[in-house]
């Protein structure tokens, strides 16, 4: 568990809008936003070090390297573990690889279903209640219906339609993810490895 005051870097890269960022206990200190998802994983590198100099700190001052470990695309998998694996090894760091749907789920107003885009008409979700979490599956968009319930908040990075529940769009932020962060343990960057992942296709 990442202790109070300990600085984190973290990449969020599974769906757009992108985030890099920098924290400090459970406070950001610096972000970068990245909109552009295509050329997203062009931009990580630059940006983590504009944070780093945006907040003072240097990259070897940084406690925890974090990112997402799906479910997702493979390639905005990879854009985010790949940097904090390497970081990990040659600074001898450890690492947060958080489920994407986790992430995108904190702190939201239980029951909540989490969502996030698969291959076409299809989407990753997961159900979140009060001190319970299904596991992670894949349904086709025309499911949806089946759980659009009464008192539920769906939270996904791509506008979805819901007569019932209550709809919030956005991608995993970044507060979100370090908050989650300080309630799970770090893995040396051996463990960071992709989960839930799918490969994108052109359609």
């Amino acid at each position: 568990m990442a202790q109070n005051g300990k600085i984190t870097l973290g990449i969020l890269s599974v769906a757009s809008p992108q985030y890099v960022f920098i924290g400090k206990g459970d406070k950001i200190i610096a972000q970068k936003e990245i909109s552009d998802f295509n050329n997203g994983s062009n931009k990580i590198l630059p940006y983590a070090i504009e944070c780093l100099e945006q907040a003072g700190i240097e990259l070897t001052q940084v406690n925890y390297f974090l990112a997402l470990a799906g479910p997702g695309s493979l390639t905005g998998i990879r854009a985010g573990l790949s940097p904090i694996r390497a970081w990990g090894y040659s600074l001898g760091k450890s690492v947060f690889a958080l489920s994407s749907l986790e992430v995108l789920a904190f702190g939201m107003d239980k029951p909540t279903l989490a969502l996030l885009p698969a291959k076409k008409g299809e989407f990753w979700v997961q159900s979140f209640t009060d001190g319970f979490m299904d596991e992670p599956m894949i349904i086709t968009e025309d499911k949806l219906i089946e759980k659009d319930l009464p008192n539920w908040t769906w939270v996904c990075s791509k506008p979805v339609i819901a007569q019932k529940a209550k709809v919030i769009i956005q991608s995993p932020l970044p507060e979100q993810a370090l908050r989650l962060s300080l309630q799970k343990e770090p893995k040396p960057w051996t463990k960071a490895i992709p989960e839930y992942h799918f490969e994108m296709t052109n359609d």
